[in-house]
């Protein structure tokens, strides 16, 4: 097969595009790994290591940058981001070229992939996996996705979340790129075009996507589709997007035949694929030993938040899970909250902890006016040390003003045992007043 972007005909034993399973991938619905061809204008960049040794990348489109990452040493800490330049000062006259493609119906993953070709074109040559499935357009810490700072910030989404307590029986979060950060200025914020697509956010089905390119963990960087995604923070809904996972490095086993380590899976952020689907001579070399580029980050000023945001899509931002929380509502899978799911939990708190610290994530991302009773239960029928109480107490110390809580968090002082005043559930209660 030969695809728009490519200049020849590749040989190719296996077919591409190859359908990836994506069953256990909650926020995926479709994926394709594809071989492309491309100009190598759209990519990551390399720039050294940081006085701190952490490794800076820059997602560059044509030598602007539009996003920058500083990863850490340690595989499972969390690292920083910082906005690039934005894609208003990026030659990308392809994201022109498809926008009235990609801003139709949604089709299917086939159609919307062969739409993109002048954009899959700007990518360097290599494999790549291209996924429909959802995001928040939120960065994870709790913030709507265009309301994060230019300078570098930490963002959690970036590593694993970890889960040290006995409500869960694994100690991080798997990856997955739920999470947004921008790539344009607010200044290029249109209200009529929110407006336009608040309209037609009818269903996942067909609502047009935003197109994303995976950057670490659980984060993306949006390429096109601010606008999409401000309309689905609007309504409080996931934003359908496509996005564009580079191949990251190999998965190792033992060969048989010797001691010695050799390629086994080559992933591709969440996904992976066997060796054995892949011919040797189109498999990607390690990315230690690409290019590297040691120009200095060139970011400076106010580049992403030149103007300021309106408050609606601010308070939007907190309707949505934060990294942690998206774990705690991914491991529990619950789905859709019931009251009957909230009575059969309630009355076992202790047994049903994990189910009720997801319940109460949900119901506080759909604004659901049955969080504060819900909270006030939970806080009353789990033991004292227990995560659930602590989470319940949270929900509540975020209700600032409301009388019935601060009467809650009274009587919590006045009941009280002494020796406790300092403990983590009385710090989370003073917090109601600050």
């Amino acid at each position: 097969m030969r695809f728009p972007w490519q200049k020849r005909k590749v040989e190719q034993p296996t077919d591409f595009p190859l359908k990836l399973n994506t069953d256990n991938l909650n926020w995926c619905r479709d994926a394709r790994l594809l071989l492309i061809e491309g100009n190598g204008t759209l990519k990551w960049e390399s720039r050294g290591r940081n006085e701190d040794w952490s490794q800076q990348y820059a997602l560059t489109l044509r030598g602007t940058p539009l996003i920058v990452h500083n990863a850490p040493e340690c595989p499972t800490c969390a690292g920083l981001l910082a906005t690039g330049y934005g894609l208003d000062k990026a030659d990308a006259p392809e994201l022109q070229q498809i926008s009235d493609v990609i801003n139709a119906p949604y089709v299917d993953l086939d159609t919307s992939i062969a739409s993109m070709a002048p954009l899959l074109g700007l990518l360097s040559s290599g494999l790549y996996v291209i996924a429909d499935g959802d995001s928040f357009p939120a960065d994870g810490n709790g913030n709507f996705f265009w309301d994060v700072p230019d300078a570098f910030s930490n963002v959690e989404a970036t590593g694993p979340a970890w889960y040290n307590d006995p409500d869960f029986e694994f100690t991080y979060s798997e990856g997955a790129p739920v999470f947004l950060y921008p790539s344009q200025p607010r200044t290029r914020l249109n209200q009529e075009r929110v407006d336009y697509y608040t309209q037609r956010f009818d269903t996942t089905d067909t609502f047009p996507r935003a197109i994303a390119f995976y950057c670490a963990e659980g984060i993306s960087v949006l390429l096109d589709g601010h606008h999409k995604a401000c309309a689905a923070a609007r309504l409080g809904r996931q934003l359908p997007c496509i996005t564009i996972f580079p191949f990251g490095g190999y998965f190792y086993a033992q060969a048989r035949s010797s001691s010695t380590p050799v390629p086994d899976r080559a992933y591709f952020g969440p996904f992976t694929v066997s060796i054995s689907q892949l011919p040797a001579k189109i498999l990607p070399a390690k990315p230690w030993q690409q290019t590297i580029d040691t120009r200095p980050a060139p970011y400076s000023g106010n580049l992403i938040r030149d103007s300021k945001l309106p408050q609606e899509f601010i308070d939007a931002g907190r309707n949505y899970p934060t990294w942690y929380e998206f774990g705690i509502t991914t491991v529990a899978d619950i789905g859709k909250v019931t009251d009957d799911d909230l009575s059969l939990w309630l009355e076992n708190p202790l047994k049903y902890s994990p189910q009720l610290r997801a319940a109460l994530i949900y119901l506080r991302c759909h604004c659901d006016p049955q969080l504060k009773e819900v909270a006030m239960k939970c806080a009353d029928s789990s033991d004292r040390w227990s995560k659930l109480r602590e989470a319940a107490f949270n929900h509540l110390a975020a209700l600032k003003g409301d009388s019935e809580v601060e009467q809650y968090f009274i009587g919590y002082f006045v009941d009280v045992e002494t020796g406790y005043e300092s403990d983590v559930l009385t710090d989370i209660a003073n917090s109601f007043w600050s």
